[in-house]
């Protein structure tokens, strides 16, 4: 099945452009012609069941969270296509990938690449409260928004634990917030947490969390002090307008 510009998947969805696509299934831009909107549809071939499989349970994970996960767009409707594919349709947000935003962007303000990498891990907690069985589920995929703001895309399962029986989703995310911070000045407390998650001495995601949350990002010792030297010449000028003064004083009594 070779989708394009002005196909029509489900009877509904016409195909305006391709967004990309992988593993994961073609990803185009398409028009609702029920709601007449913007969407973006996910379609994977009846020749790969398995993928189809994973795709509906993305989509699952997707709405489970919908209410709950600020960061996770919408997801419309799914459904099979003829022969055993799927497709899925979400809301159509405005924004940049992330792997490209960091790539034109870093390196990012510490307290920004923070924000961001928070972001990724709430979305990956609000999925896991959900539903027992998915403490494997990380972020597959996500944007930057206009207003700065991370909108998950995709999630995943990860194909494996990480390193010393670690949460895959905090090797995860401290490889992106190296990623964001690479090339720039790192406060020391942060750049431990992300060694220490990226070497597996940090387990959990809600550990990561609280240990992101708690690294103070400017210490007492950055905040540059005023040098006496740029005191004096206030305290020069100061006496030698005194003794003007005192000059003028003394003209005027004579």
């Amino acid at each position: 099945m070779t989708l394009g510009p002005s196909d029509v998947v489900a009877g509904r969805y016409e195909l305006i452009r391709a967004l990309g696509g992988g593993d994961h299934g073609q990803v185009f831009l398409a028009d609702d012609r029920h709601l007449s909107r913007r969407v973006v549809l996910r379609v994977v071939e009846p020749a790969h069941p398995d993928r189809a499989a994973a795709l509906r349970d993305e989509g699952r994970m997707m709405s489970a969270v919908q209410f709950d996960c600020l960061q996770a767009i919408p997801v419309l409707v799914d459904g099979e296509l003829p022969g055993g594919g799927a497709y899925l349709v979400s809301e159509f947000v405005e924004g940049i990938r992330l792997e490209e935003f960091v790539r034109r962007r870093s390196p990012l303000p510490p307290e920004r690449a923070r924000s961001l990498a928070l972001g990724l891990l709430d979305a990956g907690l609000a999925v896991r409260r959900s539903a027992r069985d998915r403490g494997d589920v990380l972020v597959a995929s996500a944007l930057v928004t206009s207003d700065g703001h991370i909108r998950v895309t995709r999630f995943g399962r990860a194909s494996g634990r990480g390193p010393l029986g670690a949460d895959p989703a905090v090797v995860a995310v401290a490889e992106d917030l190296a990623a964001m911070l690479a090339g720039g000045p790192v406060p020391p407390p942060l750049a431990e947490v992300v060694d220490d998650a990226r070497a597996g001495r940090i387990l959990s995601a809600e550990v990561l969390r609280e240990r992101l949350l708690q690294a103070p990002l400017a210490a007492e010792d950055d905040i540059p002090a005023i040098a006496p030297f740029t005191r004096w010449p206030f305290a020069v000028v100061a006496v030698i307008f005194v003794i003007v003064i005192v000059i003028v004083v003394l003209v005027l009594a004579l």
